[in-house]
């Protein structure tokens, strides 16, 4: 008896070990990638369309490199990516695939991608572009998206915002009902840029919000 009740002291005295799991947390959009596309002799690509393709989440996410060859790719995943270029062409769209490099992007940085591409049948041609303070009429909605500028009715743009990731949205006033979507009398800060080859659409990039509201007549009059 006295033997038992020491067995039951013991086993008491020493719990078992039991296996404790902890839950990771998923990776967060750290990372980015940051570069510079050339031509083989070092000179700029303008305006290089710029993918990077996940090795592992195959999260696909591309930019416009500027007139330099510069861009930036933010909110990455940490991952292996391919980066995919292709460039502007004379008919309708972007070329095929003209050059490709892999990259590393680690959680909490940036990394850095110089890549060098063949630049033949790329159209290096510049666009029309107008700069400061300009006025005009935007239409947005499902499907609509409608820059018309007071100093040329005739030009139509899509409106880019400067500054804010992709999903972000502005915080946009009142307007009027306009077919499926809101039209606003705009005075933005920025730039007017395009057309060139193919298309006859202008980019309005628009950095700065000066004014915002309902249309009225006269507006572009002021």
């Amino acid at each position: 008896m006295r033997d038992l009740l020491m067995v039951m002291l013991v086993g008491l005295t020493y719990p078992q070990r039991q296996a404790v799991c902890v839950a990771q947390e998923p990776p967060r959009r750290s990372a980015g990638i940051t570069g510079q596309v050339q031509d083989a002799a070092g000179g700029q690509l303008k305006r290089a369309n710029v993918c990077a393709q996940g090795e592992r989440r195959h999260v696909l996410a591309c930019v416009m490199a500027d007139t330099a060859g510069l861009f930036r790719i933010d909110s990455l995943y940490p991952d292996s990516y391919i980066l995919q270029i292709e460039c502007e062409t004379k008919s309708r769209g972007y070329s095929g695939i003209v050059g490709q490099q892999r990259v590393e992007a680690m959680a909490q940085a940036v990394a850095t991608a110089d890549i060098k591409v063949p630049s033949s049948g790329c159209d290096q041609r510049p666009f029309d572009v107008v700069r400061g303070e300009i006025a005009g009429h935007w239409a947005s909605g499902f499907e609509l998206d409608d820059f018309v500028p007071c100093q040329d009715t005739t030009k139509h743009a899509w409106v880019e915002r400067q500054g804010l990731r992709l999903g972000e949205l502005w915080t946009l006033p009142a307007g009027e009902e306009y077919g499926a979507g809101t039209r606003w009398f705009v005075r933005w800060r920025g730039a007017l840029i395009g057309p060139r080859g193919f298309t006859k659409r202008y980019r309005m990039v628009v950095e700065d919000v000066v004014e915002m509201r309902v249309p009225k007549a006269g507006d572009c009059r002021s």
